[in-house]
């Protein structure tokens, strides 16, 4: 754990920002009894509506209902705990509800937009944030840092929601925010992109599009995401040291030779019933793990993700992690890499009280096996 945010995009109009500084303060409270204070810091994600002004960026400063009854007091909390305001901002909305133009908050606009005494603006997202910087020091704590919680442009939903779109917005986003902002040059910004799937049962309608994959695991705009060699240099330079990918990307695993970042290798369920042959399981094993072992720091090989019993390739997941796992051994690399399966939490028949916690028993026959395996 990085971060624990005590409530979400609430303000001061809501009954429930009442509770948010104890709240924080009472958490923090327990991580530290645990030693993990260094570790885990504790903070709030608001989002850039507290702004009362935000244009040019260097006026920018919170609603005055906000500042003192809401935001000082949480302020004053992270500068004594040393951790970030969590941000969630996105430039989509401004241009929905504010009138600002698209290319400004595509990253595309060539020209500057807004001169703020020696500060030139090209893009929303610089100005957003330079505002929110600028509303933290007139609290008087300019030592506060603000990390990115959540941003990202829907790609359905709207006129200007399209893949193309939000494929240029992550694209440009994430090669942007490496450099900070006209306020702070040079140092990179702390970001979480916003989100990972589609969440089809979200209202509004725009509410469902804001993943980088569909639902069903496919990748919606992949065409226009960074290569692999420019993920894996993004997570060396913000000290992520751990990597999941689903299937054994060529391109992805080169790109991760050298690093040590810890990587979890997917068998995808497409390959389940081929690699129940045994040569089959042996020659995935030399091409994908073989082939980069040692420069690549394989963690463990998951073999199949979320299977269910039901599924047609759940007949094939123990022995094919039989398998794998023999070719493993046969390179003398089981101490090193170790060989499991993911699934999903459907298979539980009881979650509470968690003490209570049992697999259903039509996944039990399923899951025994793989447990004590």
């Amino acid at each position: 754990f990085m971060y624990i945010y005590v409530g979400n995009q609430l303000s001061a109009s809501d009954p429930r920002s009442q509770y948010i500084s104890l709240a924080m303060q009472n958490i923090y409270n327990e991580i530290s009894s645990a030693s993990l204070q260094n570790q885990i810091k504790v903070s709030v994600a608001i989002d850039t509506n507290l702004l009362g002004v935000f244009n040019p960026p260097s006026a920018g400063a919170f609603k005055e209902s906000e500042k003192a009854a809401y935001m000082e007091p949480i302020i004053n909390f992270l500068v004594s705990t040393g951790a970030p305001l969590l941000a969630n901002i996105y430039p989509y909305f401004r241009v929905v509800y504010n009138n600002q133009s698209v290319p400004y908050a595509l990253f595309t606009e060539p020209n500057v937009v807004v001169r703020d005494g020696a500060y030139e603006y090209k893009n929303l997202f610089d100005a957003l944030m330079d505002a929110l910087y600028s509303a933290v020091e007139r609290t008087g704590r300019s030592s506060v840092d603000i990390a990115l919680l959540e941003s990202g442009w829907p790609s359905a939903g709207g006129t200007m929601d399209t893949v193309e779109n939000a494929g240029t917005y992550y694209r440009n986003f994430i090669n942007h925010v490496k450099g900070g902002t006209p306020k702070r040059p040079g140092m990179a910004i702390e970001t979480y992109l916003f989100s990972m799937f589609d969440e089809d049962n979200k209202e509004p309608e725009i509410e469902k599009h804001f993943g980088l994959f569909y639902p069903d695991k496919q990748p919606k705009i992949a065409e226009n995401l960074p290569s692999e060699q420019d993920v894996v240099d993004f997570y060396k330079e913000n000290g992520i040291a751990k990597m999941r990918i689903y299937d054994p990307n060529q391109a992805t695993l080169q790109a991760l030779q050298g690093t040590n970042i810890e990587l979890i290798l997917g068998v995808p369920n497409g390959d389940l019933e081929t690699i129940v042959d045994a040569q089959a399981a042996a020659a995935w094993v030399q091409n994908n793990v073989l082939a980069f072992s040692p420069q690549v720091n394989i963690r463990y090989i998951s073999v199949g993700n979320e299977v269910k019993p039901d599924d047609q390739e759940a007949q094939f997941v123990l022995q094919a992690m039989q398998n794998i796992q023999d070719a493993i051994a046969s390179a003398n690399l089981q101490g090193t890499i170790k060989v499991s399966t993911s699934i999903q939490l459907t298979l539980l028949g009881n979650s509470y009280p968690p003490s209570a916690g049992s697999f259903s028993e039509s996944a039990s026959s399923y899951i025994n096996p793989i447990i004590q395996f």
